[in-house]
């Protein structure tokens, strides 16, 4: 069979050749040819619409091709107009913006408001640096701005001059503001001052300013106090009301110029005759003492000093109302009768030595007194010993102050709270005249029991009407309690009492607390 199919697909081409067709393969023949003729023809005219299509499309396409490049042209143009436009539109903004601006009602505004405004914007800047600057600001702003800043010397009043600049720097800064202060009066302070100062604060021309509200003098070391105590005041008599000098401290530099105690006091405030408000920090090397009156003197602080001879004050200073002494070795009295001052009303003493001056001064209108001290039989006998005490703040417990002290109206002390409560006789009420309580708990190992919290404010605190309240006489008045507690404390036991929790708990901070201050008030309930 497969010989057969082999011989079939391989014809002997000899044979092929000597074979004469027969009619019916030829007619098969002209079939097939005549069909593929057909299929040709059919080809060709696809072949030639297709070509008819192409030329068309490829026409259509060209055509387009055109147009798009035209239309990104257009686009371009376009393009162009609008940046341009954009440009003039903002032109035309910057221009409509000058003209609202000076259409603006501000450039209406009269001088006299205009003025209010700039000392309100510059009141709001407590530092002296940031105040100058902020007024050379609002006096740049146009001509008019300037005309109106110029002519307002409250922009001008706060000065500050630094002896590390040039004296003709310095001179020019004088020249240009004491013109525009006029007749106000000046706040100005001077740093960095030390002892070969003389020169450069010389050029600062204090003495051209009218009136100076507030001086402040910064030393660079302790030591430059030195030209302040030269012959010949550089200051204008008459015409500084309060001075503040402090010392930036220096740890570890001895102080060659001053090897020994430097005597300050006459000398120094004498400088600023009509001075009614002085204070002195970080002179720790100073002995304070006065040798002639002072008469206009009212304030006087001395903080971080050698030694205060305070006798010396009380007799120079005949009206000298409040009177501060931190952190100094206070000498005693030496006249043999006591010193009597009349005018002192406020005395804060913290951190002191020495107490033998307290048997020999009498100060009959004296009426707060402030012992940020151990208090001592002295200090106690001080106490007892001057009536007019309204206001006490000591580190006592009342235990020791309501039998010295009946007068007092506001009182400072450590716990315990049972002597106010439970006084000795029964019969009468421990500070009977007390209307404020503040009870200092910033310590530890200062704490009120429950009961003793409630018993306290059901006695001395309930108004009389209060269903709580044990003191039913009807002229009892309520005493108004308050706590300084540590800033990290944690609730104590009678912070969990049933009054406490009826409370009304108001925060607020005080002069004599570093951190806030807790008040308790108890509402009337409602029937």
């Amino acid at each position: 069979m497969l010989t057969k199919l082999n011989d079939w697909r391989s014809p002997d081409p000899n044979a092929q050749q000597n074979r004469v067709p027969g009619s019916l393969e030829l007619a098969t023949l002209k079939l097939i040819s005549e069909s593929n003729a057909k299929v040709t023809r059919i080809f060709d005219e696809e072949i030639g619409q297709l070509r008819g299509t192409y030329e068309a499309v490829h026409k259509r396409y060209l055509q387009q091709q055109l147009e798009l490049e035209a239309t990104q042209s257009e686009l371009h143009r376009i393009r162009s107009l609008i940046s341009a436009t954009e440009a003039q539109r903002a032109l035309r903004e910057s221009e409509q913006r000058d003209l609202l601006a000076l259409m603006h009602p501000v450039r209406r505004c009269p001088d006299d408001i205009l003025r209010e405004i700039f000392e309100c914007v510059v009141r709001g800047f407590p530092n002296r640096k940031a105040a100058l600057k902020e007024s050379f600001h609002l006096s740049s702003v146009c001509r008019k701005w300037r005309a109106v800043a110029i002519s307002t010397p409250f922009l001008w009043k706060r000065l500050n001059f630094d002896l590390r600049r040039p004296s003709d720097v310095l001179k020019h800064q004088q020249e240009t503001l004491v013109s525009r202060i006029k007749s106000q009066a000046a706040e100005i302070q001077v740093g960095d001052i030390d002892y070969p100062s003389g020169g450069p604060l010389s050029a600062c021309g204090l003495k051209m300013f009218p009136l100076i509200e507030h001086l402040m003098l910064v030393l660079s070391r302790p030591e430059g106090i030195l030209p302040l105590l030269r012959p010949g005041s550089l200051f204008s008599a008459g015409r500084v009301r309060k001075v503040y000098i402090q010392s930036i401290p220096t740890p570890g530099i001895i102080n060659a110029l001053l090897p020994h105690p430097l005597p300050v006091g006459s000398n120094l405030l004498m400088q600023f005759p009509g001075l009614t408000s002085a204070m002195l920090n970080g002179l720790a090397n100073i002995t304070f003492q006065l040798t002639e009156v002072i008469s206009t003197l009212t304030d006087l602080t001395i903080d971080n000093a050698r030694q205060v001879l305070i006798g010396s004050i009380l007799t120079y200073c005949p009206k000298l109302d409040s009177l501060k002494i931190k952190n100094a070795t206070i000498a005693g009295i030496s006249s043999p009768t006591p010193v009597v001052t009349s005018s002192l009303r406020y005395i804060e003493l913290v951190a002191i030595e020495g107490e033998t001056w307290m048997a020999r001064a009498s100060l009959p209108k004296l009426d707060t007194l402030v012992l940020f001290t151990d208090t001592t039989p002295a200090s106690l006998a001080f106490i007892s010993s001057h009536r007019s005490i309204k206001k006490l703040f000591c580190k006592n417990s009342p235990t020791d102050i309501v039998n010295i002290a009946p007068q007092l109206i506001e009182l400072h002390a450590l716990p315990p709270l049972q002597p106010l409560h439970t006084p000795s006789p029964p019969s009468q009420v421990a500070l009977p005249s007390l209307r404020q309580l503040f009870v200092n708990m910033t310590a530890s190992n200062h704490t009120i029991t429950a009961q003793e919290f409630d018993t306290f404010v059901r006695t001395r605190c309930l108004r009389v009407d209060h269903p709580e309240n044990l003191a039913k006489q009807p002229s009892h008045v309520p005493l108004r309690i308050t706590f300084a507690l540590p800033v990290n404390t944690q609730p104590q036991g009678w912070q969990q009492s049933k009054l406490y929790k009826e409370s009304t708990r108001s925060e607020y901070t005080h002069p004599f607390y570093s951190g806030k201050v807790m008040r308790l008030t108890w509402p009337v309930k409602k029937t």
